[in-house]
């Protein structure tokens, strides 16, 4: 369960190399089920926004006519546009594997 002003932590494992990439945050606004707004910040010093950079997600869910779920998904505050790019790139592998596990679970078996 989220709750305004808790935290979060998650680590990825990077692709290109061993290197395990930790993140954390706090959630601002928790409003089930539409909306979820947190701040992202990478630990350590090795990335590309620099140390204690923190930056804004925010995400919207609605349903749309055919009943899906659409999402809506803003990340601001990127110190570069390499960050604008590496990001996007992330969160859009992130997506896909959501998308292809929803895709396997609502498959017959």
């Amino acid at each position: 369960m989220s709750w305004v002003g808790g935290g979060w932590r998650a680590c990825l494992k990077s692709t290109r190399s061993p290197e395990l990439l930790w993140q954390s945050g706090k959630y601002l606004e928790v409003d089930p089920p539409e909306k979820l707004v947190f701040t992202f910040r990478w630990e350590g010093t090795n990335h590309e926004d620099g140390p204690g950079v923190e930056t804004l997600v925010t995400v919207m869910l609605s349903e749309t006519p055919g009943g899906r779920t659409l999402m809506q998904f803003e990340h601001v505050g990127l110190v570069s546009d390499q960050s604008v790019r590496n990001h996007e790139q992330g969160w859009n592998s992130s997506f896909d594997r959501l998308a292809q596990a929803l895709a396997s679970q609502s498959s017959p078996a």
